[in-house]
């Protein structure tokens, strides 16, 4: 909504109260004056930034026109006081560049009591729709915008990358939806305040919000602002060029309430009063607001909504809301702040800088000492704003920002509301905004500040005193700041850029390589298409038009990328094979990706490419044996050079969570298709083509359906024009049972489908390892399938996937009603499917797995996650596993049978990660912890493995920092320093330097890497020097030698089990240390160590003392230091 700047708002002229005794019929005449000037001001043709100029212009030169006004006056105060500040400013020169305050997730919960309710602005444009796309291009979205920003002046943190969501798509990631309201809740929020897009009927980028009011796994509230604007090209300058106008009627007002009270009735719609609210972003474009909002009062009212709660933004209008018919206000900051422009705030970067710069620091001051409204008035706060995404070099930028000031702001709006409203549903907070990036007023995770706005929007909502902020880093180690590492680069080579499946999962390997694995992605496009703006999005975009780009030119493109530092590649599809020789000749390194069967390859003259891909490629990678097998055979005529077998992941997961979802799914879809609640549905997805046999799909469902009529076939995906009309003539001649099969086309959310089908019939006649089999198998659906026509068919065990000789309709009745009928094997195979799909198909994991094909520093990390009764803390644990910068392999969660809902929360958690998990579950306790170190061990299949205690976390960074380590072969475990937290989360200390410093504190201040011998003699010694295994790394093989050799003499220990461990990897190869604490260690009150210290625990650390003694030289000095430790925990005793 670029409605919104800074600067000059529509203000309404009020005017002052005239004294003596004609005072009444003065204060008539001004009253009437201020309103009709108001009314025409708001109807003058002007852009917002137009409209500021003016007013500025009026207000300088032409006082003695509206000096009388109030808005003159306050602007005039204003004026003075920026000329102050411009005084001070010009005699320190320019400001220096906000200093990044980085956060990491927090492990507290949501805050007990609040001041005040927090309600956050959200934009739904993060999905692409038609209107857009026509607008402004194929693809376009929010993250358009953001990621062609660059820096305007010096110290500009632009662009500005997103966290742990990345560059999500409301309508592709339902999980991101969840994880934001997630989030939300637990630093504080109330709810989101979603804008909604109406225009006389026609609705735009409602999708989300639909998704949002229906997904039940969410509880979050949330409320809409009407965004009551035409919609023009301001980003692009054309600011008259309206796009999608307004038309406000009567008429529409009943239609708007309308159609709102689907909304309106949703349990989770925010209410004030008991009465759910409506807002409005600028009442003063509707012709007449009082009538409107009667309007809808009178409907509301007749039609069992109730009473409603009306508010408005004071984005543009600043008068009491009564003359809107309104309820209340809110602020809407920047905007309507009576701020103006500063110059020699900033230096910058270009002769064409045109930026409008304020000072942020200006409004969390003038909070200190707010002016009592005179109606009702909610605060508002926004901690940032910086919309050159937008305007690039004429955008407007606040500086001076900062988590810690946003904070004091947001207490004291918090305090105010608190203060001047008895009733606490109205004590309200809006926040511009949870999402805005494109005018940089976003309080969700980016990589610059990570979760640091979300941190300061609990301490400024909370009610209790801020705790103490640790700052540990000058306090824990000596080492300096390190500058970060340059981003690694790499290419990605699509056949082209249309909508289509190898497009998609080229697309989904360039957004995982540049926000999950941290690379800069250059992509290479044999031919162009709709995707053209979401590539875009992460990158450079080549586009080397085969039989269209000239050899020079498509050398000199190639030979431009090698010269930037990109050195290697990967060929998505042998129809982008022909490229390969053009890397080679750059030295450039590739992989290939080969997903096309001999059929395809003879279609599409795909040949060549495949053999200059052996010939030249690192490695030629496979879904499955049967495509490099029958390629090899039919196509080279002989074996691949250096063929690897790798299923390529699945990059949509939108499946269940567990069985129990598919009854409500299947109910749902039973009312929307109009059949008995007793069908049983049997699913196709795709482009319906010769090649997806729609027509065998038809062919199956008429005899399946003349077998059991309580089938019913649904394939969704657009067909094509030949194949509908084959399957038209199919079903026309077949009387009844035709009734049985629906084509209703595209659909957008497939997952849906896939959760109410019983059973996925794949009918294509060739299709080398499709994704809609995996997507199947991620919702517990079964699939069926015709030997010979793909790799899925290796996937064949325990009723998950049937694979049947041939495509025989009569065949596949029997088959299908076979399964379906027994309720126990469909049990089973359901469950199957599910761990198939979860264990073996993250798609973050199969990139890792491509990127190590490539050489490229990436380590295989295997997370085990022992858990028992620790199910709130999972929430915290496990999204500190997945935000790593360092992306992790597979996470493998063991269950020590918890009596609280461990799994259940686990497997809501997990079950839309991209990373390959298992959990599993223990049929009784184990009564050990290093019984699950080495069951979880034995199952895990990286190279290194981290075992992540489930009630602790860790910083973004400590897995890259860690694993850097085992670069060096010899290095067996590495650690990191740790914060010390409570069992509420809260960090009692930033390391453990203070137990340490009886052996030696200077040794843990800095890094190194040492002999195991060193780390027994000089640390281990003493005492078990590494007091967390959850900072901890190990060198797999040698931890699993260790835990088999060793695992009696492990288990002889109570409390010193994992002083035994590292006492015994000591032999195993070398130790790394960095000091940095980059775990977070809870310690609970009623953890052994802590709160059951006796005698038997003082005998275990001599006896591991003395143990140690006998593994390693430990000198005098060592000797006296362990002597020392025991003396003092004897004082304990």
């Amino acid at each position: 909504m670029e409605g919104r700047t800074g600067g000059i708002p529509e203000e309404s002229y009020d005017v002052t109260e005239p004294d003596g005794a004609a005072g009444g019929l003065v204060q008539t005449l001004r009253r009437k004056l201020s309103v009709a000037l108001r009314a025409v001001w708001r109807r003058m043709p002007f852009p917002p930034g137009m409209k500021d100029r003016v007013a500025g212009f009026v207000f300088r030169n032409l006082p003695f026109l509206v000096s009388w006004s109030a808005t003159y006056r306050n602007w005039k105060l204003e004026v003075d006081r920026l000329a102050e500040a411009r005084l001070r400013q010009s005699l320190r020169g320019p400001v220096e560049a906000d200093r990044p305050v980085h956060a990491e997730l927090s492990g507290l919960p949501r805050p007990d009591s609040l001041l005040a309710r927090a309600i956050a602005f959200y934009l739904p444009q993060f999905h692409p729709i038609p209107e857009n796309d026509e607008w402004w291009g194929a693809g376009f979205t929010e993250w358009t915008n953001v990621c062609r920003a660059k820096p305007q002046f010096e110290g500009h943190d632009q662009p500005i990358r997103p966290g742990e969501l990345g560059y999500y798509d409301l309508l592709e990631h339902p999980h991101v939806r969840r994880r934001q309201a997630a989030l939300a809740k637990q630093y504080g929020l109330e709810g989101f305040c979603f804008y909604f897009y109406w225009f006389a009927g026609q609705r735009l980028l409602e999708a989300p919000i639909e998704a949002w009011a229906a997904d039940e796994e969410i509880d979050f509230p949330f409320c809409l602002c009407w965004a009551n604007e035409s919609w023009s090209r301001t980003w692009d300058g054309r600011e008259q060029e309206v796009l999608m106008g307004q038309n406000h009627t009567p008429e529409d007002d009943i239609a708007f309430i309308s159609y709102l009270s689907r909304y309106l009735r949703n349990p989770k719609y925010l209410r004030v009063k008991g009465r759910p609210l409506v807002m409005v972003y600028r009442p003063g474009l509707l012709p007449d607001a009082k009538a409107t909002a009667e309007r809808w009062r009178s409907w509301c009212r007749e039609n069992g909504i109730g009473e409603i709660y009306l508010t408005c933004t004071q984005s543009f209008d600043i008068a009491d809301p009564a003359d809107f018919g309104f309820d209340a206000a809110t602020e809407f900051p920047p905007n309507n702040m009576g701020l103006e422009p500063e110059d020699g705030l900033v230096v910058p970067v270009s002769d064409d800088f045109e930026c409008k710069i304020y000072d942020w620091s200006v409004l969390p001051k003038r909070a200190e000492a707010y002016e009592e409204p005179a109606y009702k008035l909610f605060r508002g706060v926004t901690p940032r704003w910086d919309n050159t995404a937008r305007r690039m070099n004429r955008g407007t930028v606040f500086v001076n920002t900062g988590p810690d000031e946003y904070a004091g702001w947001l207490r004291k709006a918090a305090l105010d509301v608190q203060a001047r409203f008895s009733d606490p549903s109205e004590r309200l907070v809006f926040i511009n905004s949870w999402n805005e990036w494109a005018e940089g007023a976003h309080i969700e995770p980016d990589l610059t500040h990570g979760y640091a706005w979300l941190d300061a929007t609990r301490r400024g909502l909370q009610s209790d005193k801020d705790a103490e902020r640790v700052e540990p880093a000058e306090l824990v180690h000596d080492m300096a700041g390190n500058l970060p590492a340059p981003r690694r680069k790499i290419i990605v080579v699509v056949h082209d850029l249309h909508r289509h499946g190898a497009q998609y999962l080229s697309l989904n390997f360039v957004a995982t390589l540049h926000s999950v694995f941290g690379y800069d992605v250059a992509t290479i496009a044999g031919g162009d298409g709709a995707l053209e703006d979401r590539f875009q999005v992460y990158g450079p975009l080549v586009q080397a038009m085969r039989g269209r780009t000239s050899e020079r030119d498509l050398r000199d493109m190639i030979r431009a990328l090698a010269s930037d530092g990109y050195t290697k590649a990967i060929v998505n599809s042998s129809a982008s094979g022909w490229l390969a020789p053009y890397l080679a000749e750059q030295e450039i390194e590739c992989i290939g990706l080969v997903h096309e069967l001999p059929e395809i390859v003879s279609l599409m003259q795909l040949e060549a490419n495949q053999r200059e891909l052996d010939k030249l490629a690192k490695h030629v990678v496979f879904a499955s044996e049967t495509v490099r097998d029958r390629t090899a055979k039919e196509v080279l005529g002989h074996d691949w050079a250096n063929p690897v077998i790798q299923p390529q992941g699945l990059y949509k997961r939108d499946g269940i969570i567990s069985l129990d979802q598919k009854a409500a799914a299947h109910a749902q879809l039973c009312e929307e298709f109009g059949v008995p609640h007793s069908a049983q549905f049997i699913l196709g997805v795709g482009y319906g083509d010769h090649r997806k046999g729609v027509d065998i799909f038809c062919r199956w469902a008429l005899a399946a359906a003349a077998a059991d009529p309580s089938l019913h076939f649904i394939w969704v995906g657009a067909l094509a024009p030949e194949m509908e009309k084959e399957c038209q003539a199919i079903l026309s001649g077949a009387g009844e049972v035709a009734a049985n099969v629906h084509l209703p086309g595209f659909r957008n959310e497939t997952g849906r489908f896939y959760a109410a089908a019983s059973a996925f019939a794949l009918t294509s006649r060739e299709d080398p390892y499709p994704s809609t089999a995996i997507e199947a198998l991620d919702a517990g659906t079964p699939v069926f399938m015709v030997a010979g026509t793909g790799g899925v068919a290796d996937l064949a065990g325990d009723g998950a996937v049937t694979v049947l000789p041939d495509a025989d309709p009569e065949g596949f009745a029997r088959e299908v009603v076979k399964l379906l009928g027994d309720q126990a094997a469909l049990q089973k195979a359901a469950t199957y499917g599910l761990e198939i799909a979860r264990s073996k198909f993250g798609f973050r994991s199969f990139v890792g797995d491509m990127l190590r094909l490539l050489d490229e520093p990436v380590p295989k990390i295997s997370v085990i996650v022992p858990n028992f009764n620790y199910a709130h803390h999972l929430p915290q644990r496990i999204a500190s596993i997945l935000n790593q910068s360092l992306p992790v392999w597979e996470i493998i969660f063991l269950d020590d049978k918890s009596s609280d809902d461990s799994v259940a929360v686990a497997q809501k958690l997990l079950h839309n990660s991209s990373v390959r998990y298992r959990i599993i579950e223990n049929g009784k306790n184990s009564g050990s912890v290093f019984a699950q170190w080495k069951k979880g061990v034995s199952l895990a299949e990286g190279d290194i493995v981290w075992i992540a205690e489930a009630d602790d976390w860790a910083g973004r960074d400590f897995l890259k920092t860690a694993a850097a380590a085992f670069s060096d072969p010899d290095v067996a475990v590495s650690y990191t320093q740790s914060n010390q937290v409570s069992g509420a989360g809260e960090i009692l200390s930033a390391s453990y330097l203070d137990y340490v410093a009886d052996v030696g504190l200077a040794r843990w201040r800095q890094p190194f890497v040492t002999e195991g011998a060193d780390e027994l003699a000089n640390g281990l010694s003493v005492k078990n020097t590494l007091p967390n295994v959850s900072g901890v790394l190990f060198r797999r093989e040698a931890l699993q030698r260790v835990l088999d050799q060793y695992m009696d003499e492990i288990l002889s220990y109570r409390v010193a089990g994992d002083w035994c461990v590292y006492a015994r990897m000591a032999g195993e190869g070398k130790f790394a240390y960095d000091p940095r604490p980059l775990n977070y260690h809870r310690r609970h009150s009623e953890s052994v160590t802590i709160s059951k210290f006796g005698q038997a625990e003082w005998d275990e650390i001599q006896r591991m003392q003395a143990f140690v003694a006998e593994l390693a030289d430990v000198n005098d000095d060592m000797a006296r230091r362990a002597d020392g430790y025991l003396k003092h925990l004897a004082e304990r005793l």
